[in-house]
């Protein structure tokens, strides 16, 4: 078992690699794709209530009219903490100062904007 864990996940969003990821709260997640619109489980973070979560993604779609979604959501009840969007070609995005409700996993969840679009997930960090 893991207390930090970096994953590794293949196109069904199934893990393929798992190993130690740093302490303190942060780490990374790399390397999804997904096709089509239905949200699909890429990853989990765990969070630590009463903190400002920083989350960095390297996110973006294989067509440029089509648009990549990242979305948090606590893992007991289902409600998104936040949603961060790249379209076209790879971008660095960030979301920084997002508010932690409570201490627990959050799933990643990916998708695109299009039935046949890809969306690509090449690299998250984060740390709380």
């Amino acid at each position: 078992s893991y207390t930090s864990t970096n994953l590794t996940v293949d196109q069904q969003g199934r893990i393929t690699a798992a190993s130690n990821g740093s302490s303190g709260g942060g780490g990374t997640v790399v390397k999804a794709e997904i096709t089509g619109t239905t949200n699909t489980a890429v990853g989990a973070v765990y969070l630590t209530a009463g903190t400002l979560a920083s989350i960095r993604a390297l996110l973006g779609s294989q067509d440029p009219s089509h648009t990549a979604t990242l979305e948090l959501v606590r893992f007991s009840n289902g409600v998104s903490l936040t949603t961060i969007s790249g379209a076209g070609a790879l971008a660095d995005l960030s979301v920084s100062s997002v508010s932690v409700p409570a201490t627990g996993w959050y799933e990643l969840y990916l998708k695109s904007s299009a039935a046949q679009g890809t969306a690509l997930l090449r690299g998250l960090s984060w740390s709380s």
